[in-house]
């Protein structure tokens, strides 16, 4: 995934099936399999579908996430609400587990499995 996400150009030198390798090395990305049919031989096309099969809008997207300028609280806003920059079948989880797996250093990487432990832990952490 890292050789994928890790900068703006190794995004833009990305082929399609590279970018789709990438995010279904996401647990939080994978686990949508559940709400597709056909699951996981089925998931890649379902998020091309699901966004018009724009590869360009995709590396956009996560070019201006990962690598943008500003706050990544914004950034993340942006990638989850503006029509801009926003994602089918990419949610919260998706992108806190993508951030974090690329830029540790700055935000740990958060995917619904991690938040079920720190609830099971006794953190008051919501599933969005």
């Amino acid at each position: 995934m890292n050789s994928v996400f890790s900068s703006k150009n190794a995004i833009a030198d990305a082929t399609k099936e590279q970018f789709t390798e990438g995010l279904l090395s996401l647990h939080a990305f994978s686990e949508q399999l559940r709400f597709v049919k056909g699951g996981r031989a089925n998931l890649p096309a379902a998020f091309w579908r699901a966004n018009g099969d724009n590869l360009g809008k995709a590396k956009r997207t996560t070019t201006y996430f990962l690598h943008g300028e500003g706050d990544f609280i914004q950034r993340l806003h942006d990638v989850l609400y503006e029509s801009t920059f926003k994602l089918g079948l990419f949610g919260n989880f998706c992108a806190l587990e993508l951030y974090g797996t690329v830029k540790p250093e700055e935000c740990p990487p958060m995917n619904g499995r991690m938040a079920k432990a720190l609830r099971y832990l006794g953190f008051d952490v919501r599933a969005v």
